[in-house]
């Protein structure tokens, strides 16, 4: 015990940082083609953290860039208008935050836009 208090009599802290998470390691995507889309991801911590969200793409759009919590769900909007099918938006949301900084990567694909029928998809 004596040491323990010498310790923090000295000024030498022990503690852990919270730690970030991603709901996902990667976020894979596809989008059709002309249309905005709306996702999201979550941002799980151990402990408490505010931050701020930006994404690396200007057609990755976010709702809110800030967050606090231990839960956190970041939503976006992917913007498809003007690409066409084959065309991939690849980025990264890219996180600093009170507990360290982090990267989430994403890569959507533009799909054709499809018509749903009785017998199936027909383009």
């Amino acid at each position: 015990m004596r040491d323990y208090l010498r310790r923090l009599a000295g000024g030498n802290f022990i503690y852990e940082n919270p730690k970030l998470h991603f709901s996902q390691e990667l976020i894979e995507l596809s989008v059709t083609e002309g249309s905005v889309s709306e996702c999201s991801f979550e941002i799980l911590a151990t402990d408490a953290v505010k931050g701020i969200v930006w994404s690396s793409n200007e057609r990755v759009r976010l709702e809110n860039n800030m967050f606090s919590g231990t839960e956190c769900k970041i939503s976006y909007t992917v913007d498809a208008a003007g690409l066409s099918c084959g065309a991939s938006l690849c980025g990264t949301f890219d996180v600093v935050s009170s507990c360290g900084e982090a990267q989430l990567s994403y890569e959507i694909k533009i799909v054709h836009k499809y018509a749903a029928t009785s017998r199936g998809e027909a383009s």
